[in-house]
């Protein structure tokens, strides 16, 4: 059986949705694990940006398009980061349909790596 997390592939990981290989459960279990590295990696971020890092690192699109948003609200009950008061335009290098997007604060950003 084919395993999505073997392939860097993104087009590979769109195509398990309508082959039916992927589950739910297995969407949300990737997109936690992309969270918490990007949280790892970014101080603060804008809503529309963990979407599009998990589609750059190979992440297959939800069952529904709404699961992007409230995987980002599930997060955020993990603890793994904060919504700070207030909105900004999402980056351009996101896909968003709205014109303004909360920002968020990692609570699992330790700071840059020094480089020794």
């Amino acid at each position: 059986m084919y395993n999505p997390y073997d392939s860097p592939d993104v087009e590979a990981n769109y195509l398990l949705l309508f082959d039916g290989l992927s589950t739910p459960e297995d969407w949300k279990d990737e997109y936690e694990r992309l969270f918490i590295r990007l949280c790892n990696e970014r101080e603060t971020f804008d809503g529309s940006v963990p979407c599009a890092y998990a589609r750059a690192n190979g992440l297959w699109e939800p069952h529904h398009h709404n699961c992007w948003v409230s995987m980002l609200v599930s997060m955020s009950k993990k603890g793994y980061a904060t919504q700070n008061k207030g909105t900004t335009t999402p980056g351009s290098s996101t896909h968003s349909h709205n014109n303004n997007v909360g920002m968020w604060t990692s609570n699992l950003y330790k700071g840059a790596k020094s480089e020794s």
